[in-house]
């Protein structure tokens, strides 16, 4: 059931409505109960996850387009730049902007 659940999430990721609560709905599994399906399958929280699913589909749009990072922003499911950034920075070390102009 993990998988299924897991495999929704690679395909909705971009929906900045995505939440653990979502999830835990769509499965009838309690928050504290998905939540350690998380930890146990993945060795991460679902927020983490869903963050390095967004990064690397940023990452992939700031390599392979010309589109603006507000733009990427959006597209990737954040409601706006500095939280890309924020993330972004958490998880590659770097900006957006710095890792555009590599």
């Amino acid at each position: 059931q993990f998988m299924k659940l897991y495999q929704y999430m690679e395909k909705n990721f971009r929906n900045p409505e995505l939440s653990l609560s979502m999830l835990a709905e769509l499965s009838g599994l309690s928050l504290p109960t998905l939540s350690r399906e998380f930890q146990k399958n993945l060795g991460q929280g679902f927020l983490e996850c869903l963050h390095q699913m967004r990064i690397e589909a940023a990452k992939f749009e700031i390599e392979h387009t010309d589109a603006s990072l507000k733009d990427i922003a959006v597209f990737v499911g954040y409601s706006n730049t500095l939280t890309m950034t924020r993330s972004f920075k958490k998880y590659t070390g770097t900006t957006p902007g710095a890792f555009r102009k590599k």
